[in-house]
């Protein structure tokens, strides 16, 4: 499992990089190419594991190269097989970096529901130092989000969800 979380993190780390780098990052890009093949492999054996974070990197990669169509969706499959999986804290960084992705293209309601999803999945990880900075960095859009009834409403989804699911184990 730790080889699976170092090839995971090495790549996002590429990925910041990258985004944060003004020139060519080549070397940056291999390593996001690399462990995005060996997640994919891994993926296979153990979808409930690896998928969410296949998915995860092929958005950030294909957010970097401006394909932004696959990269709504590559975020969207991710954040529903994190959520498949269990994988709250997961659920949550990816919730956040479509958020981000978001505010970059300008898209401030969307940005704002998955950054107030993110929050409320840090918030329950027990992740409160997280989840303050998220709160501190982008007050005015999560209060925006959970003010509107799209939002109140999915929360309430999700937490039948997620209910329906423990009764089940």
């Amino acid at each position: 499992p730790l080889l699976v979380f170092h090839a995971f993190y090495d790549a996002l780390a590429a990925c910041a990089l990258v985004r944060e780098s003004s020139a060519s990052s080549r070397k940056h890009k291999e390593i996001i190419k690399a462990s995005m093949k060996r997640m994919k492999s891994w993926a296979a054996s153990s979808p409930s594991n690896c998928k969410h974070r296949v998915l995860l990197l092929k958005a950030e990669y294909d957010a970097l190269r401006g394909k932004k169509s696959s990269a709504c969706k590559a975020y969207d499959a991710s954040i529903g097989a994190a959520h498949e999986s269990g994988i709250v804290q997961e659920e949550a960084l990816a919730y956040e970096r479509a958020a981000l992705f978001f505010i970059k293209l300008g898209d401030e309601a969307k940005a704002s529901h998955y950054l107030a999803t993110a929050h409320q999945l840090y918030l329950d990880w027990g992740a409160d130092a997280k989840s303050s900075q998220l709160q501190t960095q982008y007050s005015t859009m999560i209060s925006k989000a959970r003010k509107r009834r799209s939002f109140q409403d999915y929360m309430i989804k999700r937490s039948t969800s997620v209910a329906s699911k423990l009764k089940s184990n």
